[in-house]
């Protein structure tokens, strides 16, 4: 119920008075104080902390009515479906192909970390001119309503089953995933294997278990969330400053749109935070063991050497080096470059002595874990000078790979 009521966009505004009200109490309990001395520090304290619910409220204001602005911009794409006790967003276009043996299988698109089905629709939007394409917000992203708390990889998934079922979406799907969507694509597959003909997981987060090095990672992600839904709630980050941030990095086409209905919303930081700690903190919930979905074919496309210790650096060691130093305070000296060296410091510093050779344990776990997943499981690497956004820098090649997928589970 708590975590429900700060999701709300307006819950700065709530702050800002739970603040003005201490002061007012603060006023009124120090007109009894007899010392001169203590009355002018309280009216000091008073002051300084009425204009901090001052600012508060102003800045609230300017987020409130910025939500009110986008909602008028962005209108909603798709349809909204109670799944039991709140609304969640889906859209869905294109028709089943005809086949021997029935109808071609949907493909259901599961975001990365942001959950917002609005950043896969480049791809959506091809591949409903072939078969049925579904997309969809989780929970207190885009055009989703709130949802129940906490955000866990199970309670994803069957509001994801509720949503398909109260849209009349039937299976067979293909399952495309991203990222962190992989979680719960492979989620989805374990808890309803006849609604599942196959998986396509682009880059997926391993699930790992409990205690390894992925969870300091994780709960740097959560925090930053929540410092980002602070920073919107009071009116200090925007969503053209965010975008800003990423005008480097490949992403979707209407960037404006899933800035908006996204990281510019409280609700969806905070859902995106508690998401990332629940990760953290109970990863029994997930599915990693060999064999855990049966023959269910299974592709998955990483990069080449994604698992490699020794190859991290050439793909992503300053992203990694940052996120590890969130709250070690090393950072690259002004003549420092970065190599497996200074890598492995950073670690040590934030994680412990040991931190390199339980990443490097990490690593040799997950290199095959979700192929292992299913006797039918396939790896591919992802074409050279590929990152982390393949989905964006190669869409036409990750479509091939999904349509290979549907070729193979309708034939």
């Amino acid at each position: 119920m708590i975590d429900r009521l700060l999701s709300q966009e307006w819950v700065g505004l709530l702050w800002a008075a739970v603040v003005l009200a201490s002061v007012i109490t603060v006023w009124a309990l120090g007109r009894r104080v007899d010392r001169t001395w203590m009355r002018r520090s309280i009216k000091v304290v008073g002051a300084v902390t009425a204009l901090l619910a001052l600012a508060m409220g102003v800045g609230s204001l300017v987020h409130v009515r910025r939500v009110i602005q986008d909602d008028a911009r962005y209108p909603m794409p798709g349809k909204l479906y109670d799944v039991g006790g709140h609304k969640m967003h889906i859209m869905a276009d294109g028709e089943r192909r005809l086949t021997p043996d029935g109808r071609s299988p949907a493909v259901l698109w599961l975001p990365g970390a942001g959950g917002q089905g609005l950043g896969l629709s480049h791809l959506h939007k091809q591949m409903a001119k072939e078969t049925r394409s579904i997309l969809y917000d989780r929970s207190g992203v885009g055009w989703s309503e709130i949802g129940p708390y906490p955000r866990s990889v199970g309670r994803e998934v069957k509001e994801l089953k509720a949503l398909l079922d109260a849209a009349g979406e039937s299976e067979p799907f293909v399952i495309a995933s991203y990222s962190v969507g992989g979680l719960l694509a492979a989620k989805y597959a374990y808890t309803y294997p006849d609604d599942v003909a196959g998986l396509v997981l682009f880059e997926p987060l391993p699930p790992g278990r409990e205690g390894d090095i992925l969870v300091p990672i994780l709960e740097g992600l959560g925090t930053a969330s929540r410092l980002v839904g602070w920073g919107t709630m009071f009116g200090v980050l925007s969503p053209d400053a965010m975008k800003k941030n990423k005008k480097s990095l490949p992403g979707p086409e209407n960037m404006d749109a899933v800035m908006a209905r996204g990281a510019g919303r409280v609700g969806a930081s905070r859902s995106s935070s508690d998401f990332f700690f629940q990760l953290a903190g109970d990863r029994e919930d997930l599915v990693r063991e060999p064999g855990s979905l049966g023959d269910i074919p299974v592709l998955v496309v990483e990069r080449e050497g994604q698992f490699d210790p020794e190859r991290v650096m050439e793909n992503m060691g300053p992203d990694l080096a940052a996120i590890l130093s969130w709250g070690s305070g090393k950072s690259l000296g002004k003549d420092e470059t970065m190599s497996l060296e200074t890598l492995q410091g950073i670690m040590a510093e934030s994680l412990g002595k040991d931190s390199w050779q339980r990443f490097v344990e990490f690593c040799q776990e997950s290199k095959d874990l979700y192929r292992d997943l299913s006797s039918k499981g396939k790896l591919v690497h992802s074409p050279d000078g590929a990152t982390h956004s393949i989905p964006y820098e190669k869409p036409e090649w990750a479509l091939d790979r999904i349509r290979e997928m549907v070729a193979t589970v309708t034939s």
